[in-house]
């Protein structure tokens, strides 16, 4: 909280630090992330935690699955991982 009482959300950094706590207890972790688009990018948040999530990835073997729209940047990073395309259809709208 601040000092006017309002919660304050985590910052990215934050969030990193318990990650790699959390992941670094385990043999075996997996990572989900949805709609990774929507990560803020003015800011260089998504940059940052795509290159915190594939650096532990190669440190410790973690496990990650993300989802996103195509965008160049984010199909860049996940190049040489496996990928599907799933399309909605007109009954899934």
């Amino acid at each position: 909280m601040n000092a006017t009482g309002v919660k304050l959300a985590p910052s990215l950094d934050d969030m990193l630090k318990v990650l790699h706590a959390v992941v670094a207890d385990y043999s075996r972790a997996f990572i989900v992330i949805n709609a990774l688009d929507e990560c803020q990018v003015s800011d260089g948040s998504r940059r940052k935690l795509l290159s915190e999530i594939f650096s532990l990835q190669s440190k410790t073997g973690l496990n990650v699955f993300a989802t996103s729209r195509f965008i160049p940047e984010i199909m860049k990073g996940f190049e040489d991982c496996v990928s599907l395309e799933i399309r909605a259809g007109d009954d899934n709208v």
